[in-house]
Order: structure tokens, then C-alpha cells, then sequence
């Protein structure tokens, strides 16, 4: 699955969401087809975090993730409510994020050693080495690209929606995608310099 998660990612959250709402909301109406095209997005999540095999702290972000994001579209009761409540569900993302540097537990750093963990490294041994100067300065700088993430999202959604209403949908998935990606990537060169500092002895041998 690996090998292609760009492109199934594409798929399942930008290609057939704009599809089926474009194509079925003059069927459907505009409140089932978000319903709809959003569900498409959720089961896909669903098989990510079930192919894990592991409840860590990445699934259980994940599947919490899920669970609140299945209550605010399958309870908004109408199309333009459901837009707000992803806003609202942006900034308590933000939130989330902007705590745990707050009590010095950096979502990324957990993140990252739910990653090396499967890659078959010590957990304990590796979360003391994340916990070291510089390398957890990062880690916060990293959490805290999470949370601009979010707020910029927000923002986004919050324009889009005052400008467009109800067909802000579409043009929300599209700027999600490209935003995320965006500050992926940002964040991902985070993870780069991390890699770095761990140096080539730590990474290979860890004790």
C-alpha cells in the first residue's frame, strides 16, 4: 500500500468526494451528497488506521479523528452547518496540537517514535534520545507546523464559506489537499533535520 499512498490518497480524498459531489448533489441534494463524499474519505482512513495493526498513539489519534469528524457531518442536520462545524473541528485540531507542546508532549514526537518503534527500534531508548535539546526544540517546532496547518484551514474554510455558501464545498477540498500537502512538506524537512542530529551511529545503533 505504500507504494502507492499518493496516489490513493488523491483518489479517496480529492478525485471521487469532487465527483460524487458534483455529479450527485442534483440528485441527492447538497446535504446527502457532502454525506456522501465525505464517507468515501472516512472508510478510506478506516482501512489506513486498520492495516497499522497496532493501536499507538497515531491510531488512537486517528481513530479518534474518525469518531469525531463521522458525529459532526452525520449530526449537522444541513449542508452549510456541516461546513461549520469542520471549521470548528479545525481549530480544536489546532488546539490539540498547540497543548501538547504545551505539556511538553509534541504530537510529532510521539508520531515519530510510534514510526521508528515498527521499524524495529527500542521505544524507550528512542524517546530519550527525542527528548534531548535540540532534537525536542524541533519536535515542537514541528508540532506547532501542525497547528498553522490547521488554523490556515480554518481560515481558508471560513473564506470560501462566507464568499461561497454551500458550493464552498468543492473548493474546500481542493485547497485542503493542496494546504496539507504544503505544510507536509514543511513539516517533513523538520523530519529531515531530526534524522540528522540523531547522527549515522545513533540511527544505526540507538544503544
Amino acid at each position: 500500500m505504500n507504494k502507492y499512498i499518493l496516489f490513493l490518497d488523491l483518489l479517496f480524498y480529492l478525485a471521487l468526494p469532487l465527483l460524487i459531489w458534483n455529479y450527485g448533489r442534483v440528485y441527492m441534494g447538497d446535504y446527502t451528497a457532502i454525506l456522501v463524499s465525505s464517507s468515501v474519505g472516512i472508510l478510506y482512513s478506516i482501512y489506513r488506521f486498520y492495516t497499522m495493526k497496532k493501536v499507538s498513539f497515531t491510531g488512537m489519534y486517528i481513530l479518534i479523528s474518525l469518531l469525531i469528524k463521522i458525529f459532526i457531518e452525520f449530526f449537522a442536520g444541513s449542508a452549510l452547518q456541516l461546513l461549520w462545524n469542520h471549521i470548528y473541528y479545525d481549530f480544536v485540531t489546532a488546539l490539540f496540537f498547540l497543548v501538547t507542546i504545551v505539556i511538553k508532549k509534541p504530537a510529532s514526537l510521539y508520531l515519530t517514535l510510534d514510526i521508528v518503534e515498527l521499524q524495529g527500534n527500542d521505544r524507550a531508548l528512542m524517546k530519550d534520545l527525542f527528548y534531548r535539546g535540540r532534537i525536542f526544540s524541533v519536535f515542537n517546532v514541528i508540532t506547532l507546523v501542525f497547528c498553522f496547518r490547521e488554523l490556515v484551514l480554518a481560515v481558508t474554510r471560513i473564506i470560501l464559506v462566507g464568499r461561497f455558501g454551500v458550493d464552498a464545498y468543492d473548493e474546500g477540498i481542493i485547497y485542503q489537499q493542496v494546504i496539507s500537502w504544503i505544510f507536509t512538506i514543511i513539516a517533513g524537512v523538520g523530519f529531515i533535520y531530526v534524522y540528522k542530529l540523531l547522527g549515522p551511529e545513533t540511527r544505526e545503533n540507538p544503544k
